[in-house]
Formats: structure tokens, C-alpha cells, sequence
């Protein structure tokens, strides 16, 4: 029995990822290419200002989650290795974790998901799933890939009833990746290994990088799982009830930059900065009942020399969801967090004395 994770580097050096040449692989990739219909705007309905009370929070990561009553916000503070609740209103409720190996702490938190008054913790490091009430009591923890050989490649799990979507890269398809399933399923109830779905982009062979993450979400309403490569926009979608890939989308916004050299491992730092700044990343793929959000970003070089979230320029790319439809991309004043019901959450100030949240609906005309 094989466990693996990825490489430390991916938490220390993110950046990496941003630095991989893009081509394209000819009559091997074949995309649906999406019809441009309206103009996209974004209008702010709401401000959520966290209120933490007594407690302090460190840097949160730049993601958060909101549950599917909307009433729920999580965010998770790698530093201390909690998982920080809030309510609509931005109240804390709780917060859940910290360091360690003990039933109710992490090591290294990976994904996280709140829904239905439980969250759900993968820890990467421990190899472990762990079900907590909203009040902070274990319910239960199973291990991961006792019978598999497989890395953990990615942050993005998602729960769907008592469903757990985890992203992972088959280890003996490590050097031919495009040929992996890219996500596996547990029946949370009682731990047990379901499946493998989904498939690598196989643009991912194309690219220069060693470094191969999606970012993922699940459309349980319209049965479909939804990706997209970090190192390119394009998203597939696939079929939840014959797992079958049900399309390819080709959009790439007119703001994506794409990266013209590539980095190798062991680089020296500044090398790196030169060849990533002013590149484009996605970071985050979302649904709602009737469309799909791709959230990219681009890196300055304030980001380069600060590392200040907010030193990037930030974009939502808005189509349809079949993809035949791109209603175009529309520039954000943060980090898409996450969608909920067609509205955007974006973190517009990370700073702990006041993290604001800014909600936006879509404005397609």
C-alpha cells in the first residue's frame, strides 16, 4: 500500500506554478469554442465585515467557502491550521483545529468544505478525513488511499450529501498525467473508497511545468463536474452520471496573459520572478444553476515584492453552462472567493482588523 503527496514546495512556492509556457496541442485537444453574446458587468449588493470578537485570526488563505444556506463563511488560517467560522452577518461562530497530530487538530490542512452543519477536513499530511460538527465535536475520521496510489494534487475538495470529492494525480500516471483520473470519491457515512472520475486536461502534457494542478467544482443540480487547469483557462466538463467527459470549453479572456518561458525546478528566485511576472493563473472554477465562473489572476511585480493578495489583478471570466455562450470577463476589486446562488464573494481587504467581503451579482446585458 502506497501514499503519496506532493512535494512541499507547492505551499512555499506557489509562484512556480504561474511560470509554464502554453501551446497548443493541435488536433489532440478539441474545444468548443464559446460564441461572445453581451456585455458582463458586476453590481455590489452587500458588504460583510468580519467581526472576530476577542479572538485573533492570522493571514487567511486567499479562498473562502459559504455553505449551501448561504449563512455559513469559512476560511481557513494555515498558520495555526484552524478552520475560522463566521455568520452572515461576519460574526465569528467558532473556530475549529490547530496544530498537531490529536484527533481534533492538523498537520497540514489541504481541503476543507461546511455544508449541511458539518465540516469536513482533509489533512494531507496525516492521510486522514475528518467530520466535525459546526460546534467543534469530531463526529468521525477515516484514512485516505489505504488501498491506492495516489497524490493529493490539489486544495480543492468539495462535498456533495455524503459525498467527498477529493483532487488527486494517480502515482504511476505521474509522468503521463493527462492519462489520470483527477479526483477521487468517499462515501463520508462510512469512509469507504468509491471511485475515480474525471481526467487530467490534457493540455497539462503540453505544458513545460512539472507542476499540473486544477482547481474543480460539482454541479450536483445539473450533474456535472467542472475543471479547469491552473496553467491554462480552458474547462472540461463531465458527466457525474456516466462519468463520461461531456465537453471541452476553449475561452481564453482577452486579459489572460499567457507565460513565455518556462521554469525548472531549483531556479534561483529572481530568475523565477522575472519569468512570472505579468502571467496569468486560473484559481478557481465555479457553477451556479445556470452558469460557470472562471476566476484567473495576474501577477504584477508588487506581488512579486510584497506578496500582498491584492497586488494582483483579479478577473471573472462568466459563461453559460454548456459553454457555448461567453458573456464575457469583468475585472474584481479582490479575490473571487467563492460563488453562492450567482453571487460573487470577493475578499476585498485581508487585513485582520478589517477583512471586508464584497457580494456582487452579474450584470449581463
Amino acid at each position: 500500500m502506497s501514499k503519496y503527496t506532493l512535494p512541499g514546495i507547492l505551499a512555499t512556492c506557489f509562484f512556480l506554478i504561474l511560470a509554464c509556457s502554453a501551446q497548443d496541442g493541435g488536433g489532440e485537444l478539441t474545444y468548443i469554442e464559446s460564441e461572445t453574446n453581451g456585455s458582463l458587468k458586476l453590481k455590489k449588493v452587500d458588504t460583510i465585515t468580519l467581526d472576530a470578537g476577542d479572538h485573533l485570526f492570522g493571514k487567511f488563505r486567499e479562498g473562502l467557502r459559504v455553505d449551501s444556506s448561504g449563512e455559513i463563511l469559512s476560511f481557513a488560517d494555515d498558520g495555526n491550521q484552524r478552520i475560522y467560522l463566521f455568520d452572515r452577518q461576519g460574526k465569528l461562530i467558532n473556530y475549529i483545529g490547530g496544530f498537531g497530530s490529536g484527533p481534533e487538530e492538523f498537520r497540514k490542512i489541504s481541503g476543507y468544505f461546511v455544508d449541511q452543519g458539518r465540516l469536513i477536513v482533509v489533512d494531507e499530511s496525516q492521510f486522514l478525513a475528518k467530520v466535525f460538527n459546526i460546534d467543534g465535536t469530531l463526529i468521525r475520521s477515516f484514512p485516505l488511499f489505504d488501498n491506492q496510489s495516489i497524490y493529493i494534487s490539489s486544495r480543492d475538495i468539495h462535498v456533495e450529501g455524503d459525498i467527498l470529492y477529493i483532487q488527486i494525480l494517480e502515482a504511476d500516471k505521474a509522468q503521463d498525467e493527462k492519462n489520470s483520473k483527477l479526483v477521487a470519491r468517499y462515501r463520508l457515512s462510512t469512509g469507504e473508497f468509491l471511485d475515480l472520475v474525471g481526467k487530467y486536461d490534457p493540455f497539462v502534457n503540453e505544458s513545460n511545468h512539472y507542476l499540473s494542478m486544477h482547481n474543480f467544482d460539482v454541479d450536483n443540480q445539473n450533474r456535472m463536474l467542472v475543471t479547469s487547469l491552473v496553467l491554462n483557462p480552458r474547462v472540461q466538463v463531465f458527466d457525474l452520471e456516466t462519468l463520461e467527459l461531456a465537453q471541452n470549453i476553449e475561452f481564453i479572456p482577452q486579459q489572460w496573459n499567457e507565460r513565455k518561458k518556462a521554469v525548472e525546478p531549483g531556479m534561483p528566485r529572481q530568475e523565477i520572478m522575472e519569468r512570472t511576472t505579468g502571467t496569468s493563473y486560473s484559481t478557481g472554477v465555479f457553477t451556479s444553476e445556470s452558469n460557470i465562473y472562471m476566476h484567473f489572476q495576474t501577477l504584477t511585480d508588487a506581488w512579486m515584492k510584497s506578496s500582498d493578495y491584492l497586488s494582483k489583478k483579479n478577473y471573472v471570466a462568466v459563461y453559460n453552462n454548456t459553454g457555448d455562450i461567453n458573456y464575457g470577463t469583468a475585472e474584481l476589486n479582490g479575490s473571487l472567493g467563492d460563488v453562492h446562488n450567482g453571487q460573487l464573494y470577493v475578499i476585498e481587504n485581508f487585513n485582520p482588523d478589517n477583512f471586508t467581503i464584497g457580494i456582487y451579482e452579474t450584470d449581463i446585458e
